[in-house]
């Protein structure tokens, strides 16, 4: 057994699955050329997410949360990519290895952004329904209801 992280490399077609919907999350993906759409499908259909391009990571909170994966990952036209398996993304968080972990983080910084900013989105359209609510209601009291004669 190696301590050493290993790195493969391999291409895949366009429309090709580089991973799928609710399945492990073995292997973390570093994009090299291309790029790869992120689908989940949703009631029988995919619904596009977001697309990923050369020098981005993809796949890699399944890897670390250890969750099956939320959507699935489908090359947009020739994509070359390199795969980490979970025990070398984990041999590379051990071994500190900087070069490898900057991507990573970037990308993880990236998610926690995106999150802050969908958080953010409902907190103030939560806000702005909680406020029309109190007006229908308002509204609602002051309504008078006519008595017949």
């Amino acid at each position: 057994m190696t301590n050493k992280a290993e790195f493969i490399t391999k291409a895949f077609k366009a429309g090709e699955a580089l991973f799928e919907q609710g399945g492990n999350g073995d292997y973390t993906f570093i994009i090299i050329s291309s790029s790869v759409e992120v689908l989940p499908e949703v009631n029988g259909e995919y619904k596009y997410i977001t697309h990923i391009v050369s020098g981005d990571i993809l796949g890699e909170l399944a890897t670390l949360t250890d969750k099956p994966r939320y959507a699935s990952g489908v090359a947009k036209e020739i994509t070359m990519v390199i795969i980490l398996r979970n025990r070398t993304l984990g041999l590379t968080l051990l071994n500190n290895d900087v070069a490898s972990l900057k991507p990573l983080t970037g990308q993880l910084i990236l998610h926690f952004k995106e999150a802050e900013q969908q958080a953010d989105y409902y907190r103030n359209k939560s806000k702005k329904l909680t406020l029309e609510i109190t007006r229908l209601k308002e509204r609602f009291l002051q309504y008078k209801i006519p008595t017949e004669n």
